[in-house]
């Protein structure tokens, strides 16, 4: 690949008309680095030294009290003169205490390099200079300067005019907006000639479609001081977008026969600038402080929301707190690397088994909560302040709406006054909840805990308040505390901190700890896979209840496999891409296992809520046709933690549900939940059932859905917890699609990020290049109504599946399906959608290419931030999606749907 132009980094043009390398140069004025290309630029972008540069942390400072050079920035700066050392200083100086900090400066024992803005060790100079980031910013700043002269005016020649466009709507830019500059001299004999106009983005390899384009008006060439010339400078661009350029001006000295040239830099934006005034930054990014972590040992409780109580648990969750040991180890000073090779050697068992399962995932659970606790420490607040409504104090919660934190009612809130000599911490609940970044602590209630600290001076057991989230809004949050809480909060300081909820962790603790440790369900093995003919089904006939199955011999074969597994078989596997019809295929399955078993009962989960609420809304009646043969009220459950609110449940599945008197979701009388046929939940909160006290073995089968989004330790909160030696255990998913989140490096290494799914796909039983791991049933005449039990039971007794792989496509066009077919699925899947809904939008306006139905639009903008919101937003985009979305309306009353990186830019949106 072609790197800079050597010339243009050295002169800021170039005159070689078959130069072969890059005339676009990229860089980053924040830290005076020269990139090779876009991705490397972009990449550095999200590096931590450029962040630090941006942000101030890592200037050097010099204090002259002191002789010192200080790092850390305005931060490190603080800490400095408020230390030990430079109070000292002033006292036996007799100096002013205010000093302000001076550039830095070379000591005797350092070198301040100014390029790169750090102190160097005087014996590794010479090593410094020649490094390759020290080499880039001398390169840098040969080129600013070389660009620096490439502008000035020479040899008599000026160039006047307006070479900033500034914003340009999108109309009227498509169309071409022009502006005039005029080249005059000063010199009255002059004897120069304007040569050649030239675009540096026109230039060497790396070139790029022109947005402006530069034209000399007549045909007069000679510049005399009496007929300046005049160029037309044209922006053409219909997308949305910020754009720059080098425009060259290269003339000739006919007299001295010299060629000089001189550039102008040439900016626009096209978009909205009503957008942008309405979407700008209110206030600079200040970046959020995080504050020295101590100890809580003083809390005082808060008051618990209604919703902690809604389900009436008789068996209690372990505490499962982290071994102080691997607390230690993970709050030490080592790198990742050697820490994780003494967490292995120390703590992981040697091999992964039935006996050594429950410690191995124990620990990654440990290792990934305590991660999760120092990544919510960024999130405390110094300086907060509380407002007093009735029983509810509401806490201003920045970053709320874009989850970050991500606060839900139940939630703890610790808080601390600031100069209370008594030190406590009160403890808040979460009681309200909503969308703006305000969170009520009824001191003790939600899901996320809360701390207020009352900060005193030199008080060793400082006492925090814990308060519990009772109310979340968009962007506050609302609180309860115990009753020797101040009454009066108007005017004061507090310090707040955020407690991890700890239930879904603790809940696969209690599945870890599960004495369930069946290999045939943790470590399935071919010797698992019985021969012989599978149980006979208590019907005759299987009756399709969703007609779309009946031409799909994968989902048939898939169903009839399900049906027709014996008691306690290895887990059966649904593997399916994307659009292939996992969802459909296990609702079938689930409901042809009722029809075929008067006895079953089944707990469907899912990772999600989003993804259980599919699940449930395709298994219950139909209102309209109650004729079906689908779940009515009585038959289906569907379980919702009690922090959950109504708004957030689909009208259609309210009924199927169990609600107290409060409006919080509860759960059904115990005689009454067995009797449902289908309890529907999330994988974690799976447990409530074993929680509540039913018996293990009560459902015949397990199915989860959307598996390879589950780490393994929640896929099994539902297995361990509630599975006996009887319970089928069916996955379905995609373990080439994303897999679960995890916020550890070191977990994920240990092997907390591959999912159960996938490491049962890994294995050999499902390997599906063999025989024990079939891909679909080819040719097998099976009927659209009816499937024959004799056929199914004769087929199964050769091949006994225990996975089958969905290869019919009904969402994607060829185009889009190419791709992940020639990468993940060796060309097996199929393109089966309709051609009337793929074909949709085939020889749009909108679309570059008319055959290809999807558009990549990448949009020239720049990143924003506000205040101590996370979140990035760019203006250039959003305005690019508004009009995208404008003329979608505009054309057809199609459905669109828009998925943007940060939630609070959704709503800007």
């Amino acid at each position: 690949m072609a790197g800079n132009c050597p010339n243009v980094l050295a002169q800021g043009t170039c005159s070689d008309t078959n130069c072969t390398y890059s005339h676009t140069i990229t860089t980053c004025d924040a830290c005076n680095l020269v990139f090779v290309d876009d991705d490397a630029y972009q990449s550095h972008l999200t590096s931590t030294k450029h962040k630090s540069r941006v942000s101030g942390s890592s200037v050097v400072s010099h204090c002259s009290v002191c002789i010192a050079n200080i790092t850390g920035g305005e931060k490190g700066w603080d800490v400095h003169i408020k230390g030990k050392r430079h109070t000292s200083n002033v006292i036996i100086k007799g100096v002013s205490a205010e000093t302000l900090p001076q550039a830095a400066t070379t000591t005797t024992k350092n070198t301040f390099c100014d390029l790169c803005q750090s102190m160097v060790y005087n014996p590794h100079w010479n090593a410094h200079i020649k490094s390759d980031r020290h080499q880039s910013r001398e390169s840098f700043t040969r080129y600013r300067s070389a660009l620096e002269d490439a502008e000035a005016d020479k040899n008599g020649v000026t160039i006047e005019g307006n070479f900033d466009f500034d914003f340009v709507d999108p109309a009227t830019a498509q169309g071409g907006v022009h502006t005039y500059v005029s080249i005059i001299t000063s010199a009255v004999h002059s004897r120069c000639v304007l040569s050649e106009l030239r675009l540096a983005s026109s230039q060497g390899t790396r070139t790029i479609i022109p947005v402006f384009s530069a034209v000399l008006q007549g045909t007069a060439r000679s510049i005399t001081s009496r007929s300046p010339l005049t160029v037309t400078i044209t922006l053409r661009q219909g997308h949305i977008g910020r754009y720059e350029d080098r425009l060259e001006f290269i003339f000739e000295d006919t007299q001295l026969r010299k060629v000089f040239v001189i550039i102008r830099t040439l900016k626009a934006i096209v978009g909205y600038k009503a957008d942008h005034e309405a979407l700008r930054p209110r206030a600079p990014y200040v970046p959020r402080t995080r504050s020295a972590y101590k100890p809580i040992t003083n809390v005082v409780e808060g008051i618990k929301p209604p919703a902690l109580s809604a389900v009436k648990y008789v068996v209690r969750l372990p505490r499962a707190d982290i071994p102080r040991q691997l607390q230690a180890m993970l709050a030490g000073s080592e790198s990742t690397h050697r820490l994780m090779s003494n967490i292995k050697r120390i703590f992981m068992p040697n091999s992964l088994n039935s006996d050594t399962y429950g410690k191995h995932f124990k620990n990654l659970l440990w290792i990934e909560e305590y991660k999760m606790e120092q990544d919510l420490e960024r999130y405390d607040i110094l300086e907060a302040t509380l407002a007093k409504y009735n029983s509810y104090y509401y806490l201003e919660v920045p970053g709320l709406a874009e989850k970050r934190p991500s606060v839900l009612v139940g939630d703890l809130i610790l808080v601390q006054e600031r100069g209370i000599r008594d030190g406590r911490w009160f403890q808040g609940h979460v009681h309200v909840s909503n969308v703006t970044s305000v969170i009520y602590l009824n001191i003790l209630s939600h899901k996320a805990t809360l701390y207020l600290f009352r900060r005193g001076l030199g008080i060793r057991d400082r006492q925090w308040f814990e308060g519990h989230v009772h109310v979340v809004r968009q962007s506050e949050v609302g609180l309860r505390f115990h009753g020797s809480f101040t009454q009066h909060p108007e005017g004061r300081r507090f310090h707040v901190r955020f407690k991890l909820n700890r239930i879904p962790s603790r809940r696969q603790h209690q599945a870890m700890d599960s004495a369930f440790t069946e290999d045939r369900v943790l470590f399935p093995h071919v010797s698992h896979i019985a021969p012989g003919p599978a149980r006979r089904p208590a019907s005759v006939g299987m009756k399709l209840i969703n007609p779309l199955l009946s031409s799909n011999a994968p989902q048939l074969q898939a169903v009839a496999s399900i049906v027709t597994l014996r008691s306690g078989s290895p887990p059966f596997i649904v593997f399916g891409p994307p659009g292939t019809g996992k969802t459909i295929t296990i609702v079938e399955a689930i409901l042809q296992v009722l029809e075929a078993d008067p006895r079953a009962r089944i707990l469907a989960c899912a990772p999600s809520n989003s993804a259980a609420d599919l699940i449930a809304s395709r298994l219950r009646v139909d209102r309209v046709n109650r004729e079906d043969r689908k779940l009515n009220v009585n038959q289906l459950f569907r379980f919702y933690a009690a922090s959950r609110f109504k708004n957030q449940v689909p009208d259609d599945l309210l009924p199927f549900t169990a609600t107290l008197p409060d409006g919080h979701f509860t759960v059904p009388p115990m005689h009454k939940l067995q009797d449902y046929r289908v309890v529907v939940s999330t994988c974690v909160s799976a447990s409530f059932s074993a929680g509540i006290g039913m018996a293990r073995g009560h459902f015949t089968h397990i199915f989860i859905d959307e598996a390879g989004q589950a780490t393994e330790p929640e896929a099994f909160v539902s297995i361990k917890t509630m599975a006996d030696s009887n319970t089928n255990i069916i996955l379905s998913g995609d373990p080439k699609q994303l897999g679960p989140i995890v916020r550890s490096a070191i977990a994920r290494e240990l092997g907390l990020e591959k999912s159960y799914l996938e490491r049962l796909m890994d294995s050999e039983p499902y390997n599906l290049k063999n025989s024990y791991g079939k891909r679909y049933v080819a040719g097998v005449p099976l009927s659209s109504k009816y499937l024959s039990c004799r056929l199914i039971r004769r087929f199964l007794q050769t091949l006994s599946p225990n996975v089958v792989k969905l290869v019919k496509n009904f969402r994607s066009h060829d185009a889009i399906l190419k791709f992940p077919n020639q990468t993940f699925h060796q060309n097996e899947l199929q393109k089966c959608a309709q051609s009337s809904v793929i074909n949709a939008y085939l020889d749009s306006s909108y679309l570059p290419s008319k055959k290809f139905p999807v558009v990549f639009h990448a949009v020239a903008g720049k990143d924003d931030r506000e205040a101590s919101s996370p979140s990035f937003f760019n203006i250039d985009e959003i305005t690019q999606i508004k009009s995208y979305v404008q003329r979608l309306k505009s054309d057809r009353a199609f459905r669109t749907g828009i998925v943007y990186s940060f939630q609070f830019r959704v709503f800007q949106i």
